[in-house]
């Protein structure tokens, strides 16, 4: 096995993994509250919180790099790592950028679309859950990436029927065209959370078929 012959990289990536699953939570949380209480100090806090598990995330990724780079590691191996943590830290890329949306262009959601919305975070979160368990499972229990991945996609077919339905939820609303089109962008990069999900997943099938890690 890989981790038997690298502890350090072993460490790092469980850490990696758990941060992405701690996102995932604050994303849920901080997009929960929003839609109960609007902006509060509750929701400024989980947004700087998930800034700084990304900014954590990224830390890590150099880290791993400098370790695989610095140790008799198989390039095959070193480059399907590497490809699955570029992936993976889309994730919490895209759930950082739909908070910071929310913050800096003052959104407001009409009530027809907020049930909706909150099922698609959701849903989007849980798919980052069962996306962190798929990439860990490359490494110890490869049995398991399969059924995972499946999940995820079955995930990912929801949030795209929920992302379509808001949208044309969106276009019948009686506002001005632009704040249509703020809301329809919006929602796109909601729907992009469970998308990354999927990609990560997707090559965390191929490295597992392959059997280099």
């Amino acid at each position: 096995m890989f981790f038997s012959r690298q502890k350090k990289i072993e460490v790092l990536i469980n850490e990696y993994i758990k941060l992405l699953k701690t996102s995932a939570a604050s994303f849920r949380l901080g997009f929960s509250v929003f839609l109960a209480d609007g902006f509060n100090d509750e929701f400024s806090a989980l947004v700087a919180g998930t800034h700084e598990i990304e900014s954590k995330m990224d830390s890590i990724k150099r880290e791993v790099a400098y370790e695989m780079y610095s140790k008799t590691i198989l390039p095959e191996s070193r480059g399907d790592i590497l490809r699955l943590i570029e992936l993976a830290e889309k994730i919490p890329g895209f759930m950082q950028s739909v908070l910071f949306e929310i913050q800096t262009c003052d959104l407001r959601f009409p009530k027809v679309i907020s049930g909706d919305l909150s099922r698609l975070a959701d849903e989007s979160s849980n798919a980052a859950e069962y996306a962190a368990d798929c990439f860990l499972s490359v490494f110890s229990k490869k049995e398991k990436v399969f059924e995972l991945a499946e999940k995820i996609d079955q995930i990912e077919s929801r949030c795209d029927i929920l992302e379509r339905n808001i949208i044309s939820s969106v276009f019948k609303l009686s506002v001005d065209s632009g704040n249509k089109v703020l809301l329809k962008y919006f929602v796109e990069r909601l729907g992009a959370v469970s998308d990354s999900c999927e990609h990560l997943s997707d090559l965390s099938v191929i490295v597992s078929v392959k059997g280099q890690i």
